[in-house]
């Protein structure tokens, strides 16, 4: 209890003390009645200063209990814009009439636009699709939840998922009616769409070499057998439709082994030197067919911490693919380096070279420069995109050096140098 109180209290017991004296006299003298009346008014004033405190400290702790829920408030307020404007989904809210009221930072990175200059202003003016507008007017009018799917103009293709959600009935005027919940999904839309175009590729690449052989085997069987030279014509064709099959399922295979995770890496230390002799190994044959110089420089000491298999596979398909490109009578060199912790694999070719606006598409799936060519020397149009995947899970990266009519060079870096 502070000072103050104390006073009081002994205002009021003082006057209490003075009143009785006095009351308790046979007559009472005329300071009696003074100290009486001062008494009694220091009594009063006690009692009310007593009661005035007491209703001011129940006032100062009413105050500090709203300062708390005040900032409480303010911290629950920051947090659920923290969440807001960490998810990544686009969130809108709209009132009644249609304004935007709330303009998350995913919904800024999504549409190119600030939150300042949309709160406030109508949903068609944010300038996206037409039937964004409807969804949201819909959506208040019927009180429900609706979704549709956008596709924006232009290119690169994006695709949004946009859910409306009522806020309940019609709320007071100024409140939110509805709620956007807006989803990017543009990857996935393109991954279903490469699997369409990959399933269709491969039913177009399987339906060549299998209707080369099943015409080619009826024109035997109805009397071509009875030709020599046309017999041994078309069992070559035969023979090479078949390898060119057996390539094409093998790299399938591969393909999808792949994509579904099932390959993984065992790294292990091995000879790049082998790994390197290895690979041309399988390309030599093709090479010598077409008179095609394949020079290989790797040192003999150099060691690599890998997963031999993969880079075998690497090295086989960019010589392979050298060796495809390069008309008879030129040149493949393959060589390999250490340099700066990275093992440096290149496959340089005097070949037809790559159109500068095709390097990109190179590693596609299916894409051939040279369609027929790349056909008739037994291509299945999977070997650089192979190549390219075996790359990015080693965490490396891979450059093309090309001019057209004179040849490319390809260049592999992988974090895999031998350990010391």
């Amino acid at each position: 209890m502070n000072a103050r109180k104390w006073f009081g209290i002994l205002v009021v017991v003082m006057a209490l003390v003075f009143g009785t004296v006095a009351l308790g006299a046979d007559r009472a003298p005329l300071w009696a009645v003074v100290m009486l009346t001062i008494s009694s008014l220091g009594a009063g004033t006690g009692a009310a200063y007593i009661l005035f405190e007491s209703r001011l400290g129940k006032a100062r702790q009413a105050e500090r209990g709203l300062v708390q829920e005040v900032q409480d408030l303010r911290r629950e307020v920051r947090r659920g814009w923290s969440v807001l404007d960490g998810t990544p989904n686009g969130v809108i809210s709209v009132d009644c009439e249609g304004r935007i009221t709330l303009f998350n930072q995913s919904s800024e990175g999504m549409f190119g636009v600030s939150a300042r200059d949309l709160v406030g202003r109508k949903i068609e003016d944010l300038d996206v699709h037409p039937e964004l507008a409807r969804l949201v007017y819909e959506c208040i009018a019927s009180e429900t939840a609706l979704s549709i799917e956008l596709r924006l103009p232009g290119w690169p293709m994006r695709v949004f998922w946009v859910r409306a959600i009522s806020i309940g009935k019609r709320p007071p005027e100024g409140l939110d009616c509805a709620m956007l919940i807006i989803q990017d999904v543009s990857d996935v839309r393109k991954r279903q769409m490469d699997e369409q175009e990959f399933v269709s590729n491969v039913s177009h690449e399987l339906r060549t070499p299998i209707t080369a052989v099943l015409t080619t085997t009826e024109a035997l069987i109805n009397g071509a057998k009875n030709d020599p030279e046309v017999v041994d014509r078309f069992l070559g064709a035969i023979m090479s439709e078949s390898r060119r099959l057996s390539a094409l399922i093998e790299d399938l295979l591969e393909i999808t082994r792949r994509d579904y995770g099932v390959i993984k890496g065992r790294n292990q230390e091995a000879s790049v030197a082998d790994i390197v002799d290895r690979a041309v190994s399988v390309v030599m044959p093709q090479a010598n067919v077409q008179g095609i110089a394949l020079n290989v420089d790797v040192p003999n000491d150099l060691v690599a911490y890998c997963d031999e298999d993969q880079v075998l596979r690497l090295v086989r398909n960019l010589a392979d693919n050298a060796v495809k490109y390069t008309p008879d009578g030129g040149q493949v060199d393959v060589s390999a380096r250490g340099e700066d912790s990275e093992l440096v694999i290149s496959v340089s070719d005097t070949g037809i070279g790559i159109p500068h606006g095709e390097v990109e598409r190179i590693f596609k799936r299916f894409y051939r420069v040279d369609k027929a060519r790349s056909r008739r020397m037994g291509g299945t149009g999977l070997g650089l995109a192979i190549v390219k995947e075996i790359v990015d899970s080693c965490g490396g990266r891979i450059s093309v050096d090309t001019q057209l009519g004179k040849g490319s060079t390809f260049e592999v870096r992988l974090p895999m140098l031998g350990r010391e």
